[in-house]
């Protein structure tokens, strides 16, 4: 009996060692999955928020912190409307009320708060999903820094502006009955009329 006992306690114990085996490579598959994970959220290109019905941010990227200015340790917890420019508070809090009844945060542009550079406008989109640990909606907003976007675009008006500014302008100087000529530094003729 005593040798069945034995028998019996080292094939369990085999047991065991080939069972503590796996978990072991089990958690290392989990560690890794894990550390990519963190590695996509935390260095994306873009800034992700989540945030509560309220506005409270429950989480952040590092990238959103950088966009930001502020670390990460402070941002949780806190409200999204104090990284938001003077009178965009209601914009926010009008999108987000919007996001939890449909079930998404449709685009739209914000000026936000860096906390040492001064003003950023941000383009916001976001998802309403549940919380896998509370179970209750939260808000997943990306954050994007559109402001030199918004500068090329203003730019362009303004270039645009100017053509037609040209245009007219070459337009008065074709009825004119004497030679006009516009000479540069070069002396090239750079404007003429007919």
């Amino acid at each position: 009996e005593s040798k069945s006992l034995v028998h019996e306690l080292e094939v369990h114990q085999v047991e065991l060692e080939m069972q503590n085996e796996e978990l072991r490579e089990a958690q290392h598959r989990l560690e890794e999955v894990r550390d990519q994970y963190t590695d996509l959220f935390d260095f994306a290109p873009i800034g992700y928020l989540v945030l509560n019905e309220k506005g409270i941010i429950k989480n952040s990227n590092l990238t959103a912190c950088a966009l930001l200015g502020i670390e990460r340790s402070f941002i949780i917890e806190k409200p999204f409307s104090a990284y938001i420019s003077n009178g965009q508070s209601r914009t926010l809090f009008l999108n987000l009320r919007k996001a939890f009844e449909t079930g998404i945060l449709s685009s739209f542009e914000i000026e936000m708060k860096h906390k040492s550079k001064g003003n950023f406008t941000a383009l916001l989109q976001g998802i309403i999903t549940k919380d896998q640990k509370t179970n209750n909606s939260v808000c997943r907003v990306s954050l994007i820094d559109i402001t030199e976007l918004k500068q090329a675009e203003i730019l362009q008006l303004k270039h645009k502006s100017l053509q037609k500014e040209k245009e007219k302008i070459q337009e008065y100087l074709n009825l004119a009955p004497v030679v006009f000529l516009l000479i540069d530094t070069e002396y090239k003729v750079q404007m003429i009329n007919k």
